[in-house]
């Protein structure tokens, strides 16, 4: 449940906002009407043995941000995740594709922005991420902002192809994208991370936790 207070000092009345993170609850007294977006919880590790991930995508300053786009040919994205330091890399396909199954996940929008979020179960319940749906960039310009998400795993296919983490609207899966496109990226890192009781500020040099 959330109180909500207006600009002008008093309060609505309390609401319930039971349900998935990320969904948006409108709270309409007289003709003022209060947008409430529940906090996304804090990243870290979203399931035993997993990764610890970071809070927003690499040059971003915040998660529903899109940050900046890199080829996965030349080593481009792997050099992006590898500057935030900290350990910091590329996920492997296997752990995008442990995000899809060990997460309860969805589309959801967060403060205006489409995106996808995945949540931990169990011990990890109250740590969460929000990939935005930034779309991706190929020789004709920027496809599918908006409405798409897409981000490189560490694992080349072929000369031609990498494992991305495809997702909208109508679900998630780990597919072969064009290694000469442009995505962004989301950094993980090795090790158990905080547990997640403790999980409270991601560290402002790398946005791990």
């Amino acid at each position: 449940n959330v109180t909500a207070k207006l600009a002008d000092g008093n309060y609505v009345k309390t609401i319930d906002t039971t349900g998935i993170f990320g969904r948006e609850t409108i709270a309409e007294v007289a003709e003022v009407k209060v947008s409430l977006v529940l906090v996304t919880p804090p990243a870290g590790q979203l399931w035993e043995g997993g990764p610890v991930w970071a809070d927003c995508n690499v040059e971003a300053t915040k998660p529903e941000d899109y940050g900046s786009i890199y080829r996965f040919d030349d080593d481009e994205a792997m050099t992006a995740a590898e500057s935030l330091g900290d350990g910091g890399r590329l996920p492997t396909a296997e752990e995008l594709t442990a995000l899809i199954e060990a997460c309860e996940n969805g589309w959801t929008v967060r403060n205006g922005v489409n995106g996808y979020f995945f949540k931990g179960k169990g011990d990890y319940a109250s740590n969460g991420i929000f990939l935005p749906a930034a779309g991706y960039n190929c020789y004709r310009g920027y496809e599918y902002a908006g409405v798409a998400g897409y981000y490189w795993s560490s694992m080349r296919s072929s000369s031609t192809l990498a494992k991305d983490l495809v997702f909208s609207e109508s679900g998630a899966n780990v597919y072969n994208g064009n290694s000469g496109y442009y995505e962004p990226v989301r950094a993980v890192k090795d090790g158990a991370g905080l547990k997640p009781a403790e999980n409270a500020e991601a560290t402002a040099e790398t946005g791990f936790r």
